[in-house]
């Protein structure tokens, strides 16, 4: 993406992968700024971290969350669904979109350094990426140590004012935590239920009652 690697044989051969692709490496990416983007960039940018004897020579230079300065050359499209269309149409074709967005594109596994694999993306990878304890809304769960873990997971967020709050608000939310949970992977993102996200922000929930007017 920072077009340090330009052709398919010399990925293959600098970072020792099986590719079966050969030519010019083609990059499409989202040229709105939204958490996508973002997301992709923050994990970009641990690179810097990771002890790797390829690290040091490819750190993130590009920018931070969604104020990022793509290289000529790259192909800028509006969207998740163009990103994956430009790279379904094209045989030398990658890019980065949501999960809710891989389908008819071949997902390309990724290392994740906090658990030393290589992880499938997938509903139940990126589950699986959630700590037993969640501690704080914004606690990152990039680069799990957790066995399985997809690397690149992120948290989605309900936002409310607690100080005008309806009763009509706390029923949707609990629905949503809960019953509507079941409806979740039929969109391709992924369900909290079980898992230490749900228990949290019903926690959360439990505690707003009293704001209600």
């Amino acid at each position: 993406f920072q077009k340090n690697v330009t052709t398919w044989s010399e990925l293959s051969s600098i970072f020792g992968v099986v590719v079966q692709q050969t030519g010019p490496i083609n990059v499409y990416v989202r040229s709105d700024a939204r958490g996508t983007t973002a997301t992709f960039a923050k994990w970009l940018e641990t690179a810097d971290e990771n002890n790797n004897t390829n690290s040091a020579d490819y750190e993130w230079t590009l920018g931070h969350e969604e104020a990022l300065s793509f290289p000529s050359g790259i192909n800028s499209v509006d969207g998740n669904p163009s990103v994956s269309s430009g790279v379904i149409s094209d045989e030398h074709g990658i890019g980065y979109v949501s999960l809710a967005f891989m389908e008819g594109a071949t997902p390309v596994d990724l290392f994740n350094p906090g658990n030393d694999e290589w992880v499938t993306p997938s509903i139940l990878n990126a589950v699986r990426a959630i700590p037993p304890n969640l501690t704080t809304p914004g606690q990152s769960i990039m680069n799990s140590e957790i066995e399985g873990a997809y690397p690149i997971s992120r948290l989605l967020f309900y936002m409310v004012n607690k100080y005008n709050l309806l009763t009509n608000t706390v029923t949707f939310l609990t629905w949503c935590l809960l019953q509507g949970q079941l409806f979740v992977p039929t969109v391709g993102y992924v369900p909290i239920n079980g898992t230490s996200a749900q228990s949290y922000s019903l926690d959360v929930i439990s505690n707003l009652i009293q704001y209600v007017s």
